[in-house]
């Protein structure tokens, strides 16, 4: 990315950022083919946008040259056909977490994302977090633009209201992956981004159609790893459509138990080799055989997201 490209405000569609997924070969190595496969999956479906290197990528189980590596990776491959909001997300120092940032925002990604729960402690209250953040942006020039994402690692922490204000008119953000999943606060912090060039992007699929009325910017969240074809059009046609976005919401809502319990990510690369993409199911976070039940609940869960594929079609 060109540094004039990099002064600019970044334009973000509307719409739906999957959050990528790390393709692994069987013995633990990156596939860089199989996130070329993930990519081509994500942009064919439509998304007009990705998020990389956020928890689905397990970053927490991969170090920084390897975070650094896949997002250089995903820039050339990707090559401008979508923006991409890229994590640097680490649970090291101050001056570990900016080089990161400076490093990710050298890939040319269009967003670098900080976690929420990187900035302080666990038990240190907003006052630390802000305090931090300033001396944060203050070692980052302002071509650096910024994203946050309320990451459940290093663990989670959801911004106040007091600080979500603060982070909006500081000026220096322009994507939250929210995940506070609470439909009174995300309108609340709708109202109060009225305005500005922040966007927020619903991590949750229970309250995903409310958010959107309310003005949300879109999702980012695990469902699109599944059948992201469902969510854009939910993100395109719930004021145009909304008898059957009603029942889409329903549908989707229905699925989470399984495409967001216990077997994830192991079940959201199962499914899409049912889908006939060509990785792997290995995971460096969890290492385990989905059961034959389960397993057969995701077989009807193919089948039933087809139907609503042709619905939509």
């Amino acid at each position: 990315m060109n540094n004039a490209k990099k002064n600019m405000n970044p334009v973000l569609p509307k719409g739906v950022y999957p959050v990528m997924m790390s393709a692994f070969r069987e013995d633990g190595s990156l596939d860089f083919q199989g996130v070329n496969h993930l990519i081509d999956h994500y942009i064919k479906a439509g998304t007009p946008g990705l998020f990389a290197c956020a928890m689905s990528a397990e970053v927490n189980y991969l170090d920084d040259p390897e975070k650094i590596a896949l997002t250089e990776h995903i820039m050339q491959y990707v090559d401008g056909r979508v923006p991409v909001v890229a994590g640097a997300l680490s649970d090291g120092s101050q001056t570990q977490q900016i080089d990161l940032a400076h490093r990710i925002s050298g890939t040319g990604a269009d967003i670098v994302t900080l976690a929420v729960s990187q900035i302080a402690g666990k038990n240190e209250d907003d006052n630390v977090w802000l305090h931090n953040m300033d001396s944060f942006l203050r070692k980052l020039p302002d071509s650096v633009q910024l994203g946050l994402y309320e990451s459940p690692w290093p663990y989670r922490r959801i911004l106040s209201e007091s600080t979500f204000r603060w982070v909006v008119q500081s000026g220096r953000f322009y994507f939250l992956k929210d995940t506070s999943s609470q439909i009174d606060t995300i309108r609340n912090r709708l109202k109060i981004a009225r305005d500005s060039k922040f966007r927020l992007f619903n991590a949750n699929t229970q309250t995903l159609l409310p958010s959107l009325q309310a003005g949300a910017y879109g999702f980012s969240g695990i469902g699109a790893n599944y059948f992201p074809e469902l969510y854009i059009w939910l993100c395109r046609n719930f004021n145009k459509q909304p008898e059957m976005s009603h029942d889409l919401q329903k549908f989707l809502t229905k699925c989470c138990d399984i495409i967001e319990g216990k077997y994830y990510p192991v079940i959201a690369k199962e499914y899409l080799r049912m889908q006939g993409i060509p990785i792997t199911p290995f995971c460096r976070s969890k290492q385990i055989k989905i059961p034959a039940d389960v397993h057969d609940r995701m077989k009807q869960l193919h089948t039933e997201a087809n139907e609503w594929m042709r619905k939509i079609r």
